[in-house]
């Protein structure tokens, strides 16, 4: 099958599931957000941001370097898995000892019981790092979707039937625990790794440089992701947290669904990693359709955002609307971002990524620190750090581009054209919009025309720009 055939076939039902997928996250959030309140998801908020750290430690990187080595044998692949054993053990065990020391930091005694049921999906979580990275190895992207898709629909119900009997946060605690106790049960049935009665560390040793700068990566993106939630939950309060989550969490949806094209990337593209021609043509491609969707898709959102969150989540959530204006303006850049790094990841190049990771987080670390400490306003730390991932993402074409493949980044920012005229014209049509609307308090009926408008005007827009037929036959393959 051609890289242009592989390609496709992951989009399309990466697609699909992401979409269904996202339709049912967003009913079982929408209800679970009139159940709850934004104080009892801020404080599981801050305890999930530990969860997702220890998480990142123990994988270790294993599970990018599976899918990048080409060359692991099914003993290879038997030994890393009995090493994520020993690593899920440990920190699992960790994690549930600093139970006392995560309730201190923030004075609350609850944190040591959601600790210490949390560690449990820990150990889940890092039990699965070989099993679900092998089935993206193996392009199995139609059953990845059909694991997330079953996982969704259980816990989902089991959460809102949690929340609704008065479990407050310990319905999301419990919603965390199935999440990864279901994803690790089907992964392992789907997978099936053959397990030796031997265990070798020549494995571990391959891998042990790409995943090494892996994890530094993963461990900087991480701080530099997360530790928005942490100063906040400290500083500003588990309330403020609870709204900035709640707009976060949104922008994770949005950014889930449309990024239907680089979790097929490196699985695919590991294949052709010696061929960094291919490789360049493929960025190129790529960046610009995610652009010319993405970079309108932002300025939409920003402009319905008032509709969206009263829509979704009711008035109680109106101090989440400018939070996720600005996290809806960042929606093309973030996609962008992720793009890359599956390139970096691809070339082998995690030395380079490891470096872009020190950039991004001295940046979003004091965007933070801006927004926290002199401004005391969550919705101020949203403006610093989507302004920071503009710097970000350009100076990764900068390393990438200039660096890597040797290529003249201006010629290649002149792709970008087309989707900055149409996000233009985007801006133009809900400002007309704003100024003409007369029924505010219809907020249903303004959602659905907004829509509408911006649906149609955006097709007409990459009709006249040309640029409608080179994406369908993108997503067909045929380019």
């Amino acid at each position: 099958m051609s890289v242009k055939k592989e390609i496709r076939r992951g989009i399309l039902y990466t697609t699909f599931f992401k979409y269904l997928n996202y339709f049912l996250q967003l009913l079982i959030s929408t209800v679970l957000a009139r159940i709850l309140t934004p104080e009892e998801y801020g404080i599981v908020a801050i305890i999930n941001v530990f969860v997702l750290f220890f998480l990142m430690l123990s994988a270790f990187g294993l599970g990018e370097s599976i899918v990048q080595n080409q060359e692991l044998s099914e003993f290879d692949l038997s030994s890393l898995f009995y090493i994520s054993i020993m690593l899920a053990i440990l920190f699992s065990s960790v994690f549930y000892l600093s139970a006392t020391v995560v309730a201190s930091f923030y004075d609350n005694e609850e944190y040591v019981k959601i600790t210490r049921l949390l560690s449990l999906a820990l150990l889940f979580h890092t039990l699965n790092t070989v099993p679900s990275h092998s089935l993206r190895k193996a392009q199995k992207f139609r059953t990845i979707g059909l694991i997330n898709l079953s996982i969704i629909i259980l816990s989902g119900i089991t959460t809102i039937i949690l929340a609704l009997n008065n479990f407050s946060y310990y319905a999301l605690v419990i919603k965390s625990i199935l999440d990864a106790f279901l994803e690790m049960v089907l992964s392992f049935y789907f997978i099936r790794i053959k397990l030796f009665r031997a265990i070798s560390f020549k494995a571990f040793n391959n891998v042990f440089k790409f995943a090494l700068y892996q994890l530094l990566f993963n461990f900087l993106s991480f701080i530099s992701r997360t530790f928005d939630i942490l100063i906040i939950g400290k500083y500003l309060g588990a309330i403020s947290l609870g709204y900035y989550e709640r707009s976060t969490r949104l922008f994770s949806t949005v950014t889930s669904l449309s990024q239907v094209i680089s979790p097929v990337l490196h699985p695919v593209m590991s294949a052709y990693q010696h061929d960094k021609e291919l490789l360049y043509r493929v960025l190129s491609k790529v960046s610009k359709t995610i652009a010319m969707i993405a970079m309108p898709l932002s300025f939409y959102l920003y402009f319905s955002a008032n509709e969206i969150i009263q829509i979704l989540y009711g008035n109680q959530w109106g101090k989440t609307i400018p939070v996720f204006e600005y996290m809806a303006l960042m929606v093309w850049v973030y996609l962008l971002l992720t793009t890359n790094i599956s390139f970096f990841q691809t070339l082998g190049k995690t030395n380079f990524l490891f470096i872009y990771g020190i950039i991004y987080f001295i940046l979003l670390s004091s965007s933070v620190f801006v927004g926290v400490f002199i401004y005391k306003d969550f919705v101020k730390v949203a403006s610093f750090i989507f302004i920071a991932n503009v710097i970000v993402l350009l100076f990764s074409y900068f390393i990438l581009i200039n660096h890597l493949f040797n290529k003249n980044l201006m010629k290649f920012l002149r792709d970008f054209t087309s989707p900055i005229i149409i996000s233009l014209f985007i801006i133009g049509l809900n400002v007309l919009l704003n100024s003409i609307w007369n029924f505010d308090n219809n907020i249903i009926l303004k959602a659905a025309i907004r829509f509408t408008v911006n649906f149609i005007v955006g097709i007409i827009l990459l009709k006249i720009f040309n640029e409608l037929k080179p994406i369908l036959e993108f997503i067909k393959g045929r380019t």
